[in-house]
């Protein structure tokens, strides 16, 4: 298609284009079975979605495409695979702003337990050095002076800490235009309460896997610590 520059039509729809880009809009209606786990009194909910469902796939499909695109896990257009797999232990939570009626935010998560931790073979640990040892926020903060801990200086007091179960965040998201908003504490803050059936788990148990710059500033906001647990 040839774009003609000053030509209003040809100008209006690069507008749209753009905002389509970096503003998605992913309009979510209520649906039968849909399970809600809170449901606000300005319209926005927090609902949990299944990929075995096919409304549920649907969504999550949109979701992922610009999930991503944003985390750096751009998947190459017409790939092979475009069905997103997730295991069946990894649970799907969407938080959808009331106004508009869009998802805005989404985080998939699992429950961790010392079983499931071997199982899986994953390690706990805690973020020693805290955010200024992550190599995604140097990148993002090149003016930040960073000293590589010293060995053997990390407490073992640390490890004594990390009690289960824990509520394990493998992805967050939160649309550009939603973000500092409360979204992704909002739905962290569901996931501690759903997570594990009866059980409100509490901010300290939180573990994060391989977190973005921005998804470790978010964490230390959210735990109140640097030294965070990650997996």
């Amino acid at each position: 298609m040839l774009y003609v520059v000053g030509d209003m039509e040809d100008l209006k729809a690069h507008a749209r284009f753009h905002a389509s880009y970096l503003s998605p809009e992913i309009k979510v209606s209520r649906w039968q079975n849909q399970v809600i786990l809170e449901d606000f009194f300005d319209g926005s909910r927090v609902i949990e979605i299944s990929l075995a469902d096919r409304m549920g796939l649907q969504l999550y499909t949109k979701v992922a495409s610009f999930m991503n695109r944003d985390l750096g896990q751009d998947c190459p257009q017409g790939g092979v695979n475009t069905i997103p797999h997730l295991p069946s232990y990894m649970r799907i939570f969407i938080f959808i702003e009331g106004e508009k009626k869009t998802a805005v935010g989404c985080c998939i998560a699992e429950e961790l337990t010392s079983t499931t931790v071997a199982q899986r073979g994953y390690q706990i640990r805690r973020l020693v050095g805290g955010l200024r040892s992550l190599l995604s926020w140097r990148v993002q903060n090149p003016l930040a002076v960073w000293t590589e801990p010293v060995e053997g200086s990390n407490n073992n007091s640390n490890i004594d800490r990390i009690t289960f179960p824990l509520c394990g965040i493998r992805r967050l998201w939160v649309a550009s235009k939603h973000r500092r908003r409360g979204v992704g504490t909002v739905l962290v803050e569901s996931l501690l309460k759903h997570l594990v059936y009866l059980t409100h788990l509490p901010r300290s148990n939180v573990a994060f896997a391989e977190p973005t710059a921005s998804g470790a500033e978010f964490a230390v906001r959210f735990v109140g610590r640097e030294d965070f647990i990650v997996y």
